[in-house]
């Protein structure tokens, strides 16, 4: 066929959620999960918002991440796609500004900047919490797919 034939094409929605490297007994309970996503070829373009309603954690541990990405990201070595982060009410100092997706995974790790003479940090199991539980996050971007 023709070269610029369009041969691949999808739109769904997907459930985004927190979750850390390692869960031990961390739970997050989301009270908005909005998400979707257009597929075309081999970019995926996506949106999302989680706000959470609680959080517990005694064992969890490791980078904060948003989960359930709809494809797995292309498996190229060190490509690491930037997305855009907007987030409101994480502990202090803690709101994301900053996500990445790495080679071969259906999730996004979130980063912060706590002062201006820090680099960028991932955020942990300690970043999380704000006393009214209400962490919100906006995220949109667009990665190769595997």
């Amino acid at each position: 066929g023709n070269a610029n034939q369009l041969d691949d094409y999808e739109e769904g929605t997907w459930t985004p959620t927190f979750a850390l490297a390692t869960a031990g007994d961390s739970s997050w309970t989301e009270d908005r999960q909005v998400a979707s996503y257009t597929k075309i070829g081999n970019i995926c373009t996506f949106q999302c918002f989680v706000r959470t309603d609680a959080y517990t954690n005694s064992s969890g541990s490791g980078n904060l991440r948003i989960t359930g990405l709809p494809f797995a990201s292309d498996s190229t070595s060190n490509r690491t796609t930037a997305v855009s982060v907007s987030a409101f009410d994480f502990a202090a100092d803690n709101n994301p500004i900053s996500g990445q997706i790495h080679s071969n995974v259906q999730y996004i790790t979130l980063y912060k900047r706590a002062d201006a003479n820090d680099g960028d940090t991932a955020l942990d199991e300690n970043s999380t919490v704000n006393g009214a539980n209400k962490n919100s996050i906006i995220v949109s971007g667009s990665y190769r797919t595997a």
